[in-house]
Formats: structure tokens, C-alpha cells, sequence
């Protein structure tokens, strides 16, 4: 019996020095997971900014596309002779050379 309680003594002296290591480790994981916590929260912001920022440059370079295109499309229409709309040489010309 006495031996019994010797061992459970023994076994109580671990398991104390056993819970502090745990405990130091549970906040250092605790630490780690806000840290991580917070580097995602600013990842997710700064990669929203970046694709609204690609959506932006998106729609400003394909304007100028789709400005060339139209002007062309209005250049041809005129030099064809449409009847509703007539310009002279210098003005489709203009129409071209605008950016």
C-alpha cells in the first residue's frame, strides 16, 4: 500500500511538471494562431484591393479598344456614303487619329 501511494506521489509530481509544459505550449500555439490570424485578414484585404485594381486596368485598356473600334467602324460607315451621315476626308481622318 505504501508503495502504491508512492507511485501515485510520483506520478501527481509528473503530471503537475507535465501541465505547465502544456500550458506554455498552449499559449505559444495561441500566439501563433493570431498571428496567423491577422496575416490572413491583411492577405484577404490586399488581394481584394489587387482585383479591383485588375478590374480597373482591365476596363481602362480595353476603352481605348473599344474607341478604336468604334471610330473605325463610323470612319468606314461615312467614307461608305451613308446617307444619314456624311463627313469630309479631314474629319474620318481626324476620327482615325484620335486616341
Amino acid at each position: 500500500m505504501l508503495q502504491a501511494a508512492s507511485e501515485v506521489d510520483s506520478m501527481q509530481k509528473e503530471l503537475t511538471q507535465a501541465k505547465v509544459v502544456v500550458e506554455a505550449a498552449t499559449q505559444d500555439c495561441n500566439a501563433l494562431l493570431e498571428v496567423i490570424t491577422v496575416s490572413t485578414a491583411d492577405v484577404e484585404t490586399k488581394q481584394a484591393v489587387a482585383i479591383a485594381k485588375e478590374e480597373e486596368l482591365k476596363v481602362s485598356v480595353s476603352v481605348p479598344h473599344v474607341s478604336l473600334q468604334a471610330r473605325r467602324s463610323l470612319s468606314k460607315a461615312f467614307m461608305q456614303g451613308n446617307s444619314d451621315c456624311r463627313l469630309d476626308a479631314a474629319c474620318t481622318a481626324a476620327l482615325l487619329q484620335c486616341p
